[in-house]
C-alpha cells in the first residue's frame, strides 16, 4: 500500500511539471505574494516592507472556510471563521491568526467546536526583489485544552511553541517547522509548492508536505508524505484598497488515505 502511495505522488508531481512547463512557454508568472506558503487553511501573512523607509502598517483579514484542513489533517468539518491581525514596521512584524468552527470538533463530537488561536512574531530577510526568507515563532493556543495560562509540558498544556521558517523564490516556496516546547517528540513539518499563474488573475499552486520523522502533532508516527493537493486561488481587488480572496482546496492525505476538497473567501483590508 505504501509503494502505492508513493507512486501516485511521483505521477502527480509529473503532471504537475508539465503543467508549469506549459504555463511557462505561454504566460508570464505573477510573483508570488508574501502569504504564508503553509496550506491556506492556516494563512498565517505576514507581510513585508516594500519600502526603503519605515512605517507602521496595519493588516487585517477574515476568511470563512467550509472545512478546517490542516496538514492533512481534518480539524473541523463544519464552516470555520479564521480572523487575521498583524502589525509590520519595516521588516518585523507582529499578530495573531484564529480559527473558530461552529461545528463539533470532527475527532471528538463532544467537543462543541475547534478553537486554536496563534500569535506570532517574526522578521523578513529580503535578499532580491523576489526572494525573501520569514522567521517566525508561533504559540499554538488551543482553547479547548486549556486557559491560555496553561503552560504544562509533556503535551498537557494549551500552549505549543513552533518554530516555523518560510523561504520564497520567485514562484518556488518551501516551508520548515518544528516544535521547541510542550511537545516531547519535537513533531516536525516541511511543505514545499510552485505558484502558476493563469490568465484573469487565478493561481494554481501544485503542492506537497511530509513529516521527516515521527510528529504526533501532525498526525504522524514516522516519516510520512502528509499531502499531495491543489490550492487554486484569486484576489478580487476593489479601488478603495479592498480585497477578496476566493480558493478552492484539493487535498490527499496518502498516509491517512484520505482525500479532502474546501472552499474559502475572505476580505482583506
Amino acid at each position: 500500500m505504501k509503494n502505492i502511495k508513493y507512486l501516485f505522488i511521483l505521477v502527480f508531481f509529473l503532471i504537475a511539471n508539465n503543467l508549469v512547463i506549459a504555463q511557462n512557454e505561454t504566460t508570464a508568472i505573477d510573483k508570488p505574494t508574501n502569504q504564508s506558503t503553509e496550506t491556506p487553511t492556516v494563512p498565517l501573512t505576514p507581510p513585508t516592507a516594500e519600502e526603503e523607509e519605515k512605517k507602521f502598517k496595519v493588516n487585517i483579514s477574515t476568511t470563512l472556510i467550509s472545512r478546517f484542513i490542516w496538514r492533512g489533517l481534518e480539524l473541523g468539518d463544519h464552516p470555520h471563521i479564521q480572523p487575521e491581525l498583524t502589525f509590520s514596521i519595516d521588516n518585523f512584524f507582529f499578530g495573531a491568526w484564529a480559527s473558530h468552527g461552529i461545528g463539533p470538533v470532527a475527532y471528538d463530537q463532544n467537543i462543541p467546536g475547534y478553537k486554536e488561536v496563534i500569535p506570532y512574531i517574526g522578521y523578513t530577510f529580503e535578499f532580491n526583489e523576489s526572494t525573501n526568507f520569514n522567521l517566525l515563532l508561533m504559540d499554538h493556543y488551543n482553547p479547548n485544552f486549556g486557559d491560555i495560562g496553561n503552560w504544562k509540558k509533556k503535551g498537557e498544556g494549551s500552549n505549543t511553541l513552533e518554530i516555523r521558517g518560510i523561504l520564497k523564490a520567485g514562484n518556488f516556496d518551501l516551508l520548515g517547522s518544528v516544535n521547541v516546547y510542550n511537545d516531547d517528540d519535537n513533531s516536525n513539518y516541511v511543505e514545499v509548492g510552485y505558484t502558476v499563474a493563469f490568465p484573469k488573475d487565478f493561481k494554481v499552486r501544485p503542492l506537497i508536505s511530509f513529516t521527516p520523522t515521527k510528529s504526533p502533532f501532525n498526525g504522524t508516527s514516522e516519516f510520512a508524505f502528509t499531502q499531495v493537493g491543489v490550492i487554486a486561488a484569486k484576489d478580487i481587488k476593489f479601488s478603495n484598497g479592498i480585497t477578496l480572496p476566493i480558493k478552492v482546496d484539493f487535498i490527499v492525505n496518502p498516509d491517512m488515505d484520505k482525500f479532502y476538497t474546501a472552499f474559502g473567501l475572505g476580505i482583506k483590508f
